[in-house]
């Protein structure tokens, strides 16, 4: 089987040949951790195959030499001709509650959908214009997550917040000063399976509750039954209700 060839191939790897000469699969092997073994079938998979899909998530970025790695990514799937071919290319899985997804449909603090600019004229008339409104009534930009979090507890700023499955003491830069700026809220209630000692949760634990004026509250459910034993049918492993739970309807 001949993998279909693309203008793109040459273009993209004519700069990089040389470097990639000195890079055998011995080689790889040492710096990556990979077996030469599980490289060629990668190789051949890829090589080989009529459409091919590269997908990267979150650890692909998110470390000091992420923008390497994600554009090394996208040169192979450059390289390989798999944009523009039928089933085939390459994309990122978030790892936020479709944060990506979001932040194209327009909800985000200084963005209109397409990743439109609020601060741009003609992006504001775009807009406006699909919508059917007047740019003037498209609001200005507003705060960054950031700026938000920064603000919390003070005046203008957010008072009670409730946290779903985030932990944004660790996840925000300078954690200590979000601490901080939790601990400043009237309330704060956390939502999560994990109770993160380091983060907002922390928070709301019983050192926190009297802390100056605010409360903290933290409630953890009770547990609805037991998992299912390992390839139990369904029927076996169903759990019981616990003591006062009612039937719906």
């Amino acid at each position: 089987m001949t993998r279909p060839t693309s203008p793109v191939v040459p273009t993209v790897l004519t700069p990089y040949a040389a470097r990639l000469r000195g890079y055998w699969p011995d080689f790889v092997e040492r710096i990556t951790g990979v077996p030469v073994r599980l490289l060629h079938e990668t190789v051949e998979a890829l090589g080989n195959a009529r459409s091919a899909i590269i997908l990267t998530a979150r650890g692909a970025e998110q470390h000091r030499t992420g923008t390497d790695t994600a554009q090394a990514w996208i040169n192979l799937a450059l390289a390989l001709g798999l944009p523009g071919r039928p089933y085939s290319g390459w994309g990122t899985v978030t790892g936020q509650g479709n944060g990506q997804g979001g932040r194209e449909h327009g909800q985000k603090a200084d963005q209109l959908p397409g990743y439109r600019k609020l601060d741009n004229p003609a992006d504001r008339a775009h807009i406006a214009a699909i919508w059917g409104i007047d740019p003037a009534e498209l609001p200005a930009p507003g705060k960054s997550a950031f700026e938000m979090l920064d603000a919390l507890g003070t005046e203008g700023g957010v008072r009670a917040l409730l946290v779903f499955a985030s932990n944004v003491a660790v996840s925000a830069p300078d954690s200590r000063r979000i601490k901080r700026r939790l601990d400043a809220l009237d309330f704060l209630a956390v939502s999560d399976i994990f109770l993160y000692r380091d983060g907002a949760a922390g928070r709301c634990g019983p050192a926190h509750r009297a802390v100056r004026r605010g409360r903290r509250h933290h409630d953890q459910p009770r547990r609805a039954g037991h998992p299912a034993p390992q390839g139990a049918p369904a029927a076996r492993g169903r759990a019981r209700r616990p003591r006062g739970h009612r039937r719906a309807g």
